[in-house]
């Protein structure tokens, strides 16, 4: 799967979550939020786009790159409370899978 075809639907199944009801809308707006700010945060991260129209290299480029922003957004929403008890942390997954795209090695 492509980073960029990430859906709110895809995240639901990946974070196992079920719930029907009134919440269902919130919950989908939050996770919608969370999928933006994890595919900003890979893009800050490798200093690539997500999607190129010129060709150049970009997110969607590598399948693995998915899995990083799912992780990601997993993290986030275990972790959504105002404040957390322990310390932080980078996820490991993440951080290798992102430094094997990395464009942004200062």
């Amino acid at each position: 799967m492509k980073p960029s075809e990430i859906t709110t639907d895809c995240i639901r199944d990946f974070l196992r979550i079920d719930e029907m009801g009134p919440e269902q809308e919130i919950i989908g707006k939050e996770l919608e939020s969370m999928r933006s700010a994890a595919i900003k945060f890979a893009e800050s991260y490798t200093g690539l786009p997500i999607t190129s129209e010129s060709g150049d290299r970009c997110l969607d480029d590598y399948d693995d790159v998915a899995i990083a922003i799912l992780a990601i957004v997993a993290d986030m929403y275990e972790n959504r409370a105002a404040s957390v008890d322990k310390q932080t942390y980078q996820n490991k997954t993440v951080e290798c899978i992102l430094s094997m795209h990395s464009y942004n090695l200062v």
